[in-house]
C-alpha cells in the first residue's frame, strides 16, 4: 500500500483509497485528564515519541479547548520534520493502515528546504515504513495540473500554504529554476497570527495558531473566552484582507516578469480560496484554481508515485 501524505504547518493532507483527507497539524502531550475530555465517538489516539506520549489532529484541538496545555509552540521546519513520525502514524491510522511495515510512504517537503532535509526525513521515517519517498511541494501541484490537462502549457504556480508561499515556474508542463522561490513565514499563518492577536486583545484569551487557522477555514464563528463573546466573521475578513494585500504586492513586485510572460497562474494550497479574490483585482492574466486546491500537492504526489 502507498500512503501519500503532504505534511504542512496547518494541516496534514493524505490520500485514503484515492480520497483526499486532512487533519490539523497540532501536537500536544497527552493530557493527564484525557479521560474527562469529549473526543466524540472514539478515544484519542496516543503516540509515543522520544519517551513521551502525544495526541494530535482534531483530538489535540478538542483537548486544548478543554483547557489542555501545549498548543502555543513556536513551529518551524525543524519542528515539523521532528514530529513527522507522529503525524505520519496518525495519517496511517486514519487511512486504515494496519501495519506500517506493509506501507510505502510518500511525503512532501517545502521546496526551499528540500535539499537540506530530504535525507533527514528519510532517516527518521524509514524505520517506520517499508519505503520512503520524499517529493517537493509545488511540484505536486504541477503534477496534478499535468494529470488533468493534455496540453499543460507554461506559467507560474503559487502554492499558498499555512507556513510558506512557494512560487514555481513551469514551461511545457515541466518545472524550471528561473523565478522559483520560497517565502518562509508568508503563508496563511500570517492571517491566523493577525486573528489570534485580535482575539487576545478583545477577550484576553491566547489561542494557538492552529485554532485560529481553523476559524479562518470555517469563515466565521462565535468565540467565547474569559466571559466575553465576539463575532469572528469581521475579524477574519480584516485579517485576510490585510494579509492577501501584502502577499499579492510582494509577488507582483518580485515576480512580475515571470507572472506576465506566460500570462497564467495556477493558484493552489489552502490559501488559494482567500488569495484568489484579491489576485483577480491586480492580475490581468488567467488564474487557474484546481479542484479542492489544498489537496493539489497530495493528488500530484499520488499521480507521480502511482504512474501516469
Amino acid at each position: 500500500m502507498n500512503l501519500i501524505t503532504d505534511v504542512g504547518f496547518g494541516d496534514v493532507k493524505f490520500l485514503s483509497d484515492g480520497v483526499p483527507q486532512k487533519f490539523p497539524t497540532i501536537i500536544i502531550p497527552e493530557p493527564i485528564n484525557a479521560g474527562g475530555i469529549d473526543f466524540g465517538e472514539n478515544m484519542a489516539q496516543v503516540y509515543e515519541h522520544g519517551g513521551l506520549r502525544y495526541i494530535t489532529g482534531n483530538d489535540a484541538i478538542e483537548a486544548i479547548k478543554a483547557g489542555a496545555e501545549g498548543g502555543n509552540i513556536q513551529r518551524n521546519t525543524t519542528w515539523l520534520v521532528g514530529r513527522m513520525p507522529i503525524l505520519t502514524r496518525h495519517a496511517a491510522y486514519l487511512a486504515g493502515v494496519e501495519d506500517l511495515k506493509d506501507a510505502s510512504l510518500t511525503i512532501g517537503l517545502p521546496l526551499g528546504d528540500f535539499r537540506a532535509l530530504e535525507g533527514r526525513v528519510k532517516e527518521i521515517l524509514q524505520p517506520l515504513f517499508a519505503d520512503v519517498t520524499v517529493l517537493s511541494q509545488g511540484v505536486g501541484i504541477l503534477a496534478d495540473h499535468v494529470s488533468r490537462h493534455e496540453h499543460p502549457g507554461s506559467g507560474t504556480i503559487l502554492d499558498i500554504g499555512f507556513g510558506t508561499a512557494i512560487v514555481l515556474t513551469y514551461r511545457d508542463g515541466k518545472p524550471t529554476k528561473a523565478g522559483t522561490q520560497q517565502y518562509t513565514s508568508k503563508g496563511l499563518s500570517e492571517a491566523a497570527k493577525r486573528l489570534k492577536k485580535r482575539i487576545l486583545s478583545l477577550t484576553g484569551t491566547d489561542i494557538p495558531l492552529p485554532e485560529a487557522n481553523a476559524y479562518i477555514a470555517q469563515g466565521g464563528n462565535i468565540f467565547r473566552g474569559n466571559g466575553k463573546e465576539i463575532d469572528l466573521a469581521p475579524l477574519i475578513h480584516e485579517a485576510l484582507a490585510s494579509y492577501t494585500e501584502e502577499l499579492v504586492n510582494l509577488l507582483m513586485s518580485n515576480h512580475d516578469t515571470s507572472l506576465n510572460r506566460e500570462n497564467t497562474i495556477i493558484l493552489a494550497g489552502g490559501g488559494a480560496y482567500h488569495v484568489e479574490r484579491y489576485l483577480n483585482e491586480s492580475y490581468d492574466g488567467q488564474i487557474i484554481v484546481p479542484p479542492s486546491p489544498e489537496y493539489a500537492n497530495v493528488r500530484g504526489y499520488g499521480y507521480l508515485v502511482n504512474g501516469r
